[in-house]
């Protein structure tokens, strides 16, 4: 059985309106500098954005808008499926990690274990990746450990615990990057299946 990591949907969505948000949840809280690296805001238009999807609507589970700066390879504790509306990107790669048993790693984050977990990517090997466009949409496969590097070369830094590099840091201080998230409890095959079966 072939296991699908993500699947680019074409699909044009709605612009966001220009309103303050709520704060809903922020997690990815570095040792090293104490900041999140995910920080999530109400999204009030979720009804234009999951009529998209109709089939879909009745298994939403939650929406946001979402920071995400880099991501370490982590896999989902809730939620098995996200589809991603990216707003605003800078040609980072998410790739997914496959290939042997998912190790927890608490070496980097304080909060790790809440919502996601990181894990060692030593005996991993990248097994899909892609470079998200600004107004791409992508469903994600939440249950495999996927993450968000400025490029493939620091993948390596990943499978060697160079994760502290200091030019990984000082990229993740300036990054700037958002998508409009919809996430479901049900895994990525059985989401296919509801919206095209």
């Amino acid at each position: 059985m072939t296991i699908v990591y993500a699947k680019k949907l074409d699909i044009v969505y709605p612009e966001l309106l220009d309103i303050e948000r709520d704060e809903i949840e922020s997690y990815g809280k570095l040792r090293i500098s104490k900041s999140p690296s995910v920080v999530r805001w109400r999204l009030h238009e979720v009804e234009q954005f999951i009529n998209l999807f109709p089939k879909l609507k009745p298994y939403l589970y939650k929406s946001a808008i979402t920071r995400l700066k880099l991501l370490t390879p982590h896999i989902h504790t809730n939620e098995k499926t996200i589809i991603n509306f990216y707003d605003k990107v800078g040609g980072e790669v998410t790739s997914f990690w496959d290939g042997g048993e998912y190790v927890k790693d608490d070496r980097l984050t304080m909060d790790n274990g809440d919502t996601y977990y990181n894990v060692d990517a030593k005996k991993l090997d990248v097994k899909f990746r892609f470079t998200a466009q600004e107004k791409d949409v992508w469903m994600l496969n939440t249950s495999k450990a996927h993450s968000v590097l400025p490029s493939v070369k620091f993948e390596q830094n990943m499978k060697e615990d160079r994760f502290r590099d200091k030019e990984l840091i000082h990229y993740n201080e300036k990054i700037a990057r958002n998508a409009i998230q919809l996430a479901f409890l049900q895994p990525i095959d059985e989401v296919l299946d509801i919206l095209y079966g």
